[in-house]
């Protein structure tokens, strides 16, 4: 294990994609995980059962909505009341699908799009990169979304852009202190359904192995890779992953 005595926020955690297999993976590596979901207390649960008593590690959970400031403060004095700290921190939801031409822009939605990408990094920035430079470590990674090539929707592939612009942005002050900022953008990557093959896909069972295509393991095995000591100096970055045609 890797992570022993780091806690990770990991927000978003309680779909059926890539927060879940993020959390489960972070647990795997040995760390105190903070399951964050805003409707799905019940999937909460479930994981967090899962890593505590299959994984011997430990997670708890909390419901707060990102787009919130004074929630993202209620998450992060959480974390830090319960683990001590918070080292690592995943934001991972973002814009709506808004499948709009620019001839005809929904500029009500387009906006909400832009806002729900850059608030969270603007609320959690001020809450926790305090913390992480008073202990001199620290890894913050942002999901966002390869525009290589680019989505359909215009909206969408703006928001997800001023996401990573805004943290890679931060990167360089934020390596004074040695805290790594980077950024993961996927293609289009397929749920995983079924709760028992996230788990078996978490523990690079033969059929991710042999995967033919992306999934939302990938996703969190790069998360896993850059809060481990290998990437120390990794940051600014964005990594892509993407999917076969």
């Amino acid at each position: 294990m890797t992570l022993t005595n780091k806690t990770a926020i990991v927000t978003g955690a309680t779909g059926n994609g890539m927060g879940r297999s993020i959390a489960l993976t972070l647990a795997r590596e040995g760390a105190n995980v903070v399951i964050n979901y805003r409707q799905n207390k019940e999937q909460a649960e479930k994981i967090v059962e899962y890593i505590n008593n299959i994984q011997k590690a430990n997670a708890i959970s909390f419901k707060a909505d990102i787009f919130s400031d004074r929630e993202c403060k209620e998450l992060v004095d959480f974390a830090v009341k319960h683990y001590g700290s918070v080292d690592i921190l995943v934001v991972n939801p973002g814009a709506n699908w808004n499948m709009e031409s620019i001839d005809c822009l929904n500029v009500e939605n387009s906006l909400t799009d832009v806002n729900n990408e850059i608030s969270p990094i603007y609320h959690f920035f001020p809450k926790v990169l305090p913390i992480m430079y008073k202990q001199k470590w620290g890894r913050i990674i942002g999901i966002s979304m390869t525009l290589n090539p680019p989505s359909p929707s215009y909206s969408y592939n703006v928001a997800k852009q001023t996401r990573t612009n805004a943290m890679l942005a931060a990167s360089q002050e934020a390596w004074k202190n040695n805290v790594t900022i980077n950024v993961i953008s996927p293609g289009p990557v397929k749920h995983i359904d079924q709760f028992d093959k996230a788990t078996e896909f978490v523990n690079n069972s033969d059929e991710w192995i042999n995967r033919e295509n992306i999934t939302p393991q990938d996703i969190a095995e790069a998360v896993g890779f850059l809060c481990s000591k290998k990437a120390d100096y990794i940051t600014g970055t964005e990594i892509n992953l993407n999917f076969k045609s």
